[in-house]
């Protein structure tokens, strides 16, 4: 059955084939479609002749269109004009032809950075052939293409009866964009151009030239030209010919012969017939010979009319109708011929297909398998045959898979085998079972053990065990892998022969389809080298920690050794200086001061680098205010400014009272090393210092100081080292202004360790700039409010030369709310202070620089109490540090107030108060006069069993107010702190009984008698050693003072752990109270002179700087010297028993208590008995004691 389906749907086929092929289609072609087909065609032959015409015109215009945007566009674009512009000044600053200027290198760099706008237009358009930029002269100064015509003048030059320059011509005449029409441009190698020009205006909308674009008409050729596809007849369609002539009947496209254009003439006769009967098609005879069907255009490009021609052969348009008719008899011929063919050869291809199914499916059962059959049919036949085709390649697929898959197969056991041979060749591989048997070794696992395969396979692991790891260890090994985790770390194991190697080990389970392990690989590396290695470094780590130990240890020992007697050069040298020397002692002893500071100073630098290498320096961050910090600092240097006749000015801007959380120890360090820098390298002029916030953060600030002297300079190649230890600018500077070389390298560093950054800009011979950038956190502390009296109404004249100090003090009057006005010298100050006067709005106060040129401050001052016509003025001096005054001569040339520089902010609005007669003081006002007293409501328990130093601390303390009690040792201290209360405990560290280290633990532990567990210990000790502070510290200390006390220490001390100061503002009756401490003690020199002392045995004065009241000073002398016996006696003892350690105790005591009182002799004998006992030495202790004994007799004698 369906056999027969099958036949009887391919004979309904085949004759459906048959019928539709042959009778039905031409019957209906013949009778219907020809006569009207016929007609269709010549009506469409000349309609689409129109409509091609049209089309084209409309896109020559529109193409056009789009080119004249393209221009307008640039032309618009400023940049352009103001390109042109260049390059004209350029042409007529160059002096030049154009011609010249655009071969100049000046040309070249003027056109690189402004050309890019051109350059882009240019290659974003292939129909631009070149773009111009033409100045009001006609000159061509641009070209991308840079041909011939570049620099020559459109309107004298070559090209001028050129179509372009009479277009350039036209343009800069009208100011309109215009088209030039079609040349041959000889510049572009004769080829068919025509070029687009437009107005350049400048931003004001006059005129600078002309842009222009040289266009390429290939594009315009190739529209005009080409052919749309059509449904009508191809020869119609193929015959069509189009071209573009002027109102002249000229040529301006080609219609087979680029040659002809411009050159060729159309029948004047046709341009009269075109112009009497524009929208009419006409017959004639073509340029190319035949009768054609004509139809013509117009076409209005800005300036320029064209006609586009259209035509067609007449023959060609006409040859479709009867070609048709011809066609149709003869193909219903061919056709009736062609069925019988047909149905034969379809019968023969429905059988093919079926024989070659046959026949393939012999082939395959022969083993053949490569077989295809090809029906080319989609019928049922053709179905087979692909469900045929289809099964053999699924079948030759699944033969090549397998193939495929035996090949991977064996590839991946190679590599395996390979990868095996090469991981054998580095790593230590072996396998174990659960339990731990080895199953497997590769040869590299044998040969770091010494064990043979044979040993290994089937032993446990733990013939390696070198018990090097605890049983831990691999109990946490085991859990890992057997959880199904691989494990890894470095194992130590033990070979065969006893030795020991190491192998960094991973252990990887291997897991069934379950998860489960079923076993375990292990792969090891020999680091035992790298052990080896480790092993050295941290021996050698160790070496190097303990010889910086021993290092820091030595350079601590060796700069406490040095600066013990230094301190007391110092100290000795301080002593003089407040003597009574002449002028020629005086001044030595100001010398040694000077070079024993230097010294110190460093000594303490390669104390600091030492701890900064060691990484052992360590920031003590502390609430600061940073207006006093600067201002400190800038009167601290303000002596070695006025050494050098240089204007020190710190700081240069106002700074209100701000607190911050820092370590402005550091911070002072830093500054001064830089202004103390600023200073030495300034030969004359100024030293800066400005300080300001550059950035606020949440919870803090970036602050930036900056030291700005116009001194000698740096040159980059100087600043470049300029941060290296022990490097200065160059040999002849360490030559000529000495220095270690340390100071900026210290500096550097602290400002990085806390965070900051330190920068140098510099000019040789005109100065430098350095800069630290600091981050510092906001402090809890707020600045006391502003006093309630306020200096509004007041009106100010500042008189200084310089005009940084006038900015200074302008901003800082501006800041507190005062009128002020400035001037540069004292004849305008007196003009300026005239003149007010005169208007009613006179100044109520002066403040005068004492050092200016023609005229200073003192004379001025004078002059100006000499003036009727000035009223009552109050004067303020304004002098340098070190200046030598007498306070009742500024009284007698009318000054109300002197001051010193750096200005202090708070000492300069002090005085103007004063001055002002907000404050009822009439005496001269000074920085002085400000200086306070501290006295305290206070209880202090002093811990000293030394007698003398016992009455010392207690008269220095009760002259400030301060209710004072005695400890003899640390067990009565504990003793009285358990019966009452104290605000402050002075704790001496080494005592009989109980030493100070010892009591300050017991007052910290809860659990002792003492009632107040937190009360503040400071510790006196005579060590300032950084050991001895931690020693303190750690053992429950809250501070040290240094003995022997120096009162402004001792003041300090009491400021910072008291809370309740109060103010003593001393009378100063004598005018010599108001000097600089210089002065004093130069004038005091003045009142003997004698030649330089010998060593003092006992110095009077150390007692009267220290207490007031005369009774007991002598009350404390006859302590000392009652007491002094006895502890040379128990000397005598000690050293007859060679008891060193109490020679030590007993020396260390005699030297705090001469010391104390100015027994400076018997100070310096017992200190060196005190370091030869501490050193073992006991050779020099029998000597020393009768030199100490000598002392003591001599000190006798002198009361």
């Amino acid at each position: 059955m369906l056999e027969i389906k099958s036949k009887y749907s391919l004979q309904k086929n085949f004759f459906l084939w048959f019928l539709g092929l042959s009778v039905i289609p031409m019957i209906l072609l013949i009778s219907i479609g020809l006569p009207q087909t016929s007609k269709a065609l010549k009506q469409d032959s000349t309609k689409l002749l129109a409509q091609t015409a049209e089309a084209k015109a409309d896109f020559i215009v529109s193409w056009f269109n789009y080119r004249f945007k393209d221009l307008d566009y640039q032309a618009q674009n400023h940049r352009n004009s103001d390109f042109l512009q260049t390059l004209s000044r350029g042409l007529a600053n160059s002096k030049s032809n154009p011609k010249d200027y655009v071969k100049s290198y000046d040309w070249v760099r003027k056109k690189t950075p402004n050309e890019a706008s051109l350059l882009n237009l240019t290659r974003k358009y292939s129909y631009i052939y070149d773009t111009f930029l033409i100045d009001l002269s006609g000159n061509i100064l641009f070209s991308i293409a840079q041909e011939a015509d570049l620099g020559s003048n459109l309107l004298t030059g070559d090209y001028s009866d050129t179509l372009f320059a009479q277009s350039v011509r036209k343009t800069l005449d009208s100011g309109r964009s215009l088209f030039s029409g079609i040349e041959r441009y000889a510049p572009s190698n004769n080829i068919l151009t025509g070029f687009l020009t437009a107005p350049l205006l400048d931003n004001d909308g006059n005129k600078v030239g002309a842009l222009a674009i040289q266009i390429k008409l290939d594009p315009l050729y190739q529209q005009v030209a080409g052919r749309k596809s059509s449904q009508s007849s191809q020869s119609s369609q193929s015959s069509q010919h189009h071209y573009l002539i002027d109102r002249n009947g000229l040529l301006l496209s080609p219609i087979n012969k680029p040659e002809q254009v411009l050159l060729t003439k159309i029948n004047p006769g046709l341009l009269q017939t075109w112009s009497q009967n524009p929208a009419s098609l006409q017959t004639y005879t073509g340029p190319l010979g035949p009768t054609v069907f004509g139809h013509h255009t117009s076409i209005n490009i800005a300036n320029i009319n064209w006609l586009l021609i259209s035509e067609i052969d007449q023959a060609e348009a006409l040859a479709s109708v009867r070609d048709i008719q011809q066609l149709a008899f003869s193909f219903l011929v061919i056709l009736s011929l062609l069925s019988a063919l047909i149905a034969l050869w379809q019968a023969k291809r429905i059988v093919k297909p079926i024989t070659q199914l046959s026949a393939a499916t012999r082939a395959i059962s022969q083993g053949k398998s490569r077989q295809h059959v090809t029906t080319g049919r989609q019928d049922e036949i053709g179905e087979l045959a692909s469900s045929f085709n289809h099964m053999i390649e699924v079948r030759e697929k699944y033969i090549k898979t397998i193939h495929q898959n035996n090949q991977e197969i064996q590839q991946a056991l190679n590599e395996l085998s390979e990868q095996k041979f090469a991981i054998d060749q580095h790593a230590i591989v072996a396998t174990t079972d659960l339990a731990g048997t080895i199953t497997y070794v590769n040869d590299r696992f044998c040969a770091i053990s010494g064990y043979s395969h044979d040993e290994l396979i089937g032993n446990n692991h733990r013939i390696l065990n070198s018990a090097h790891h605890p049983q831990e260890f691999f109990e946490q090994m085991y859990e890992t892998i057997t959880s199904g985790n691989a494990w890894h770390n470095e194992i130590c194991n033990q070979a065969k022969d006893g030795s020991l190697y190491w192998v960094d080990t991973t252990v990887v389970p291997i897991k069934n389809a379950a998860g489960e392990p079923i076993s375990y690989i292990a792969i090891r590396t020999d680091i035992s080298h790298i052990k080896k290695v480790e092993n050295q470094l941290t021996q050698a780590a160790a070496r190097a920690e303990a010889a910086s130990i021993a290092k820091s240890e030595f350079l601590a020992n060796m700069s406490h050794e040095i600066r013990t007697p230094l301190n007391g050069v110092i100290g000795m040298n301080s002593l003089l200086l407040n003597g009574e020397l002449n002028r020629e002692q005086y001044n030595r002893c100001k010398i040694v001061a000077s070079s024993a500071n230097s010294l110190l100073t460093i000594i303490n630098d390669i104390l600091d680098f030492s701890k900064i290498e060691a990484g052992k320096l360590e920031l003590e961050i502390i609430d600061f205010e940073l207006a006093t910090l600067i201002g400190e600092i800038g009167s601290s240097m303000a002596f070695k400014a006025e050494e050098k006749k240089i204007e020190l000015i710190c700081p240069a801007s106002p700074l209100p009272p701000c607190w911050y959380l820092g370590d402005p120890g550091r911070i002072r360090q830093v500054l001064v090393n830089l202004i103390g820098n600023a200073i030495k390298f300034t030969p004359d002029g100024e030293v800066s210092v400005h300080v300001r916030i550059i950035d606020q953060e949440n919870d803090g600030h970036h602050l930036l100081v900056e030291v700005i002297d116009s001194g000698i300079g740096l040159s980059l190649e100087q600043q470049q080292g300029l941060f290296e230890r022990f490097t200065q600018a160059d040999g002849s500077t360490t030559r000529k202004y000495g220095g270690t070389g340390l100071g900026l390298t210290i500096s550097k560093q602290l400002v990085e360790l806390m965070g900051g950054e330190i920068n140098v800009e510099s000019t040789v011979n005109e100065g430098s700039n350095f800069s630290i950038a600091l981050p510092l956190k906001a402090s809890k502390q707020v600045a006391p409010p502003k006093p309630a009296t306020s200096l509004a109404n007041e009106s100010i004249l500042i008189v200084d030369d310089n005009y940084t100090n006038r900015k200074l003090l302008q901003e800082l009057f501006d800041h507190w709310g005062i009128a002020n006005q400035q001037v540069d010298s004292g004849a305008n100050a007196l003009q300026k202070l005239s003149d007010a006067a005169t208007a009613g709005e006179a100044f109520s106060t002066a403040i005068i620089d004492m050092q200016m040129p023609e005229m200073d401050g003192a004379e001025l001052a004078q002059l100006i109490q000499q003036q009727d016509n000035i009223p009552d003025t109050k004067l303020v001096l304004l002098t340098s540090q070190a200046h030598r005054g007498d306070a009742k001569k500024m009284q007698q040339i009318g000054l109300n107030a002197f001051l010193t520089k750096p200005v202090n902010q708070s000492d300069l609005y002090n005085a103007l108060l004063q001055v002002s007669s907000l404050d009822d003081d009439p005496r001269l006002i000074t920085r002085h006069t400000a200086h306070e007293r501290q006295t305290f409501n206070a209880k202090i328990l002093i811990v000293e069993d030394n007698v003398t130093n016992q009455l010392v601390a207690k008269g220095m303390l009760e002259e400030l107010g301060i209710e004072v009690e005695i400890a003899v040792d640390g067990q009565e201290a504990i003793k009285a702190l358990s019966q009452q209360h104290y605000n402050l405990v002075f704790m001496d560290c080494q005592m009989p009984v109980m030493d100070g280290f010892e009591a300050t633990r017991v007052i910290r532990d809860l659990n002792s008698k003492v009632q107040q567990h937190n009360i503040n210990v400071i510790a006196m000790t005579a060590n300032v050693m950084a050991d001895d502070k931690k020693r303190c510290l750690d053992a429950g200390m809250d501070d040290f003072i240094a003995k022997p006390v120096n009162p402004s220490a001792l003041q300090a001390i009491l400021s910072k752990w008291l809370e309740n100061p109060k103010k003593d503002n001393r009378n100063m009756e004598n005018s010599a109270d108001y000097l600089p401490e210089e002065e004093l003690a130069f004038a005091k020199s003045q009142q003997l002179q004698r030649e330089e002392p010998k060593e003092q045995i006992f110095d009077h004065e150390v007692l009267q700087q220290l207490l007031s009241d005369k009774q007991q000073i002598s009350s404390i002398i006859d302590a000392f010297i009652s007491e002094m016996p006895s502890h040379l006696a128990e000397l005598n003892s000690a050293l007859q028993t060679d008891d060193i350690a109490s020679v030590a105790a007993l020396t260390h005591k005699i030297k705090g208590s001469s010391a104390s009182i100015g027994a400076n002799m018997l100070a310096r004998i017992a200190r060196h008995l005190e370091s030869a006992a501490k050193e073992g030495n006991i050779q020099p202790l029998e000597q020393g004691l009768q030199d100490l004994t000598e002392g003591f007799k001599l000190f006798q004698e002198e009361f």
